[in-house]
């Protein structure tokens, strides 16, 4: 493995996230999470989630699955790359207003039921196992019952560790640690959407460039594999796709 290179080395490509640099602790996250979090302000007064304490391969997940989840048109918080001090690196998801953990009594209430399918689309994408109640949040609309879902927390997700995620194939997270009382049914328009988005990206500079950059910035060398790896599983996006909606569908 090789130092983590800071963003504004890289080689003169387009940044593809933003970097904050400074910031003050606000408080701690009282949940449960894979890494502890804290509530950060950074130097323009915005405020963020911060996660710092993971290990490299949760990073490169949170920063694939964030670039991936917006071209698939999956409704996610803004986010940015946090170096601090030293080595001290993290991610940052944008702080959202009031928000409230899923829970299936909402499923038919949902206002952005595509973007809700594009969830499922990237996370049998990138082998995201763990997209549990608390890892989809919801906010009103204003119009109750209406809500707004949104993804967060792509950390565990396979495509963090590049030698698993090769290994893994085309295979898909056979035992989700998967939130209930998703509307399947009504979800699958938006996967099928966001498959298609996929395959056309498949093999793209772009996505090169967003493998080659998330990897610079955690010091993982293997980016032209891992590049492979999840162009061969977005070509065959629409059969990943198909197969997930069954594990999902199949949940109780």
């Amino acid at each position: 493995m090789s130092e983590p290179k800071d963003l504004l080395d890289d080689l003169g490509f387009e940044p593809c996230f933003e970097t904050v640099t400074s910031g003050v602790h606000v408080a701690d996250v009282e949940v449960e999470h894979t890494s502890a979090a804290d509530y950060f302000k950074d130097s323009l007064g915005r405020p963020w989630v911060r996660k710092v304490n993971l290990g490299w391969q949760e990073l490169l997940a949170e920063l694939i699955g964030w670039l991936l989840g917006k071209e698939l048109g999956v409704h996610q918080p803004a986010g940015a790359f946090y170096k601090g001090n030293g080595a001290e690196v993290g991610w940052l998801s944008a702080m959202i207003p009031s928000p409230f953990h899923w829970h299936g009594s909402h499923a038919h209430f949902v206002q952005n039921i595509d973007e809700l399918g594009a969830m499922l689309t990237l996370d049998a994408l990138i082998h995201n196992h763990d997209r549990h109640a608390k890892n989809i949040l919801l906010t009103s609309t204003g119009e109750e019952p209406d809500v707004l879902a949104w993804a967060i927390d792509t950390g565990a997700a396979l495509v963090g560790f590049p030698g698993d995620f090769i290994d893994v194939g085309l295979a898909i997270p056979e035992k989700p640690n998967l939130a209930r009382g998703l509307p399947v049914g009504l979800m699958e328009v938006g996967a099928y959407k966001a498959a298609k988005k996929a395959a056309e990206l498949a093999g793209s500079a772009v996505l090169r460039h967003y493998i080659k950059q998330s990897c610079m910035l955690v010091g993982e060398e293997g980016s032209d594999l891992l590049f492979t790896a999840l162009s061969n599983r977005m070509e065959q996006a629409t059969d990943l796709v198909d197969r997930y909606i069954k594990v999902v569908g199949a949940l109780k």
